[in-house]
């Protein structure tokens, strides 16, 4: 016996943490052949997790018995890699203020036209996380930490370290109607991540 097997691609996929992911398995339905098997396999694992037999029926009526294979009666056994990168969002996200001290509710007092800096921290970034024995091949994204005032994103100049995300922000020239609805979020660069929001009064 003689197995032909045809790489077709490789797919990167992010979900977040503690929800539901869907993983693509890409069919052809050929005229000349008819797909007997679909495996999913994790890593080089032998044993299939899931497998859908659709011998001696159509396939839209297979029988629902992660590396995926799709095997034809005739033709080659095609081989698609599935990546699942999971989404850890930030544990915290902290502001501090010039002192290095962090703010909880207010910042402050200030003189007018004083000079304030503030900085928004998002700790404990993870950058790559290990899926029981499955080792992401990729880094997902990091996230982004902007201040935004009056609702409007006011400054996203984001710095990464090893284990989180920093932005510093200053104000210049502080007057009272400057202070007015300041706030910073973290958010990754996906749809699917919320963002965590921090909003200290002043």
């Amino acid at each position: 016996m003689i197995l032909f097997v045809a790489v077709l691609s490789e797919i990167f996929l992010e979900a977040m943490v503690d929800t539901s992911a869907k993983m693509p398995c890409s069919v052809l339905q050929k005229t000349d052949d008819n797909v007997e098997f679909i495996f999913w396999y994790k890593n080089d694992g032998v044993n299939a997790l899931y497998t859908l037999d659709a011998r001696s029926r159509p396939l839209g009526e297979a029988s629902h018995v992660r590396n995926e294979t799709v095997d034809y009666q005739w033709s080659a056994t095609e081989l698609t890699k599935v990546n699942l990168i999971v989404i850890v969002p930030p544990k915290k996200l902290i502001i501090r203020d010039d002192s290095g001290q962090e703010v909880r509710e207010i910042a402050g007092p200030y003189k007018e036209r004083s000079t304030v800096s503030l900085s928004c921290e998002a700790q404990k970034v993870q950058y790559k996380i290990k899926l029981e024995d499955y080792q992401l091949s990729r880094h997902p994204s990091a996230p982004n930490v902007t201040w935004w005032r009056d609702n409007k994103p006011w400054d996203s100049t984001s710095k990464k370290y090893s284990t989180g995300v920093l932005n510093d922000m200053k104000l210049i020239n502080l007057s009272r109607l400057r202070t007015s609805s300041l706030h910073s979020t973290a958010r990754r660069r996906t749809p699917s991540s919320p963002p965590q929001l921090f909003e200290p009064s002043s």
